[in-house]
């Protein structure tokens, strides 16, 4: 169990567990100002990931991948820079639900090769890409989120199949082509 810490400043990642660690309980830790993820976790099941911050890191702000049976919720990506997308998620059977992406510099969600994923009530705003970016990614359920101020598509499928949307919230975002909605 990792809870209460600040890691800054590290010359690499901020936080990171892979491989089945023992320690698969994040709560209430903040990664900021670090030269790489501010959290990268990989190859982990049964992670609980709740009131996690990653602010003003130079790239993604959680990077998950393979990442299966766990729940995300109630975490914040904001401000991170460069290639930096809030949340990056390559995993299966999870719970995504109430996290914040705000303001980073490229996607707030990008959700690749996700498969039965429940991805609710989450919120993407003012980040510079599309607010939701999936991309070869089947059979998750996307519900009541919220997209907006993203500059770029607010939800954007590629090559994702059987993906079930519904009453997510899609407003002010803007796109050369204008299209707020792109399969």
């Amino acid at each position: 169990r990792i809870e209460n810490v600040w890691v800054r400043y590290s010359g690499s990642l901020g936080i990171y567990i892979y491989s089945n660690s023992d320690t698969n309980i994040l709560i209430n830790n903040t990664s900021s100002n670090n030269l790489g993820y501010g959290y990268s976790l990989s190859t982990l099941s049964n992670l609980t990931l709740t009131n996690n911050t990653s602010c003003t890191n130079p790239a993604r702000g959680f990077d998950i991948q393979s990442v299966n049976n766990s729940t995300l919720t109630n975490n914040l990506s904001y401000g991170n820079v460069t290639s930096a997308y809030g949340f990056f998620i390559s995993s299966s059977n999870d719970t995504i639900s109430n996290n914040t992406s705000l303001n980073n510099t490229n996607y707030g969600f990008y959700i690749y090769t996700a498969t039965n994923n429940i991805i609710s009530n989450n919120t993407s705003k003012g980040n510079s890409s599309a607010g939701f970016y999936l991309e070869s990614s089947t059979n998750n359920k996307i519900r009541n989120n919220i997209i907006s101020n993203n500059s770029g598509f607010a939800l954007n499928l590629k090559l994702s199949n059987n993906n079930i949307i519904t009453n997510n919230i899609l407003s002010n975002n803007t796109t050369g082509n204008g299209y707020g909605f792109y399969i």
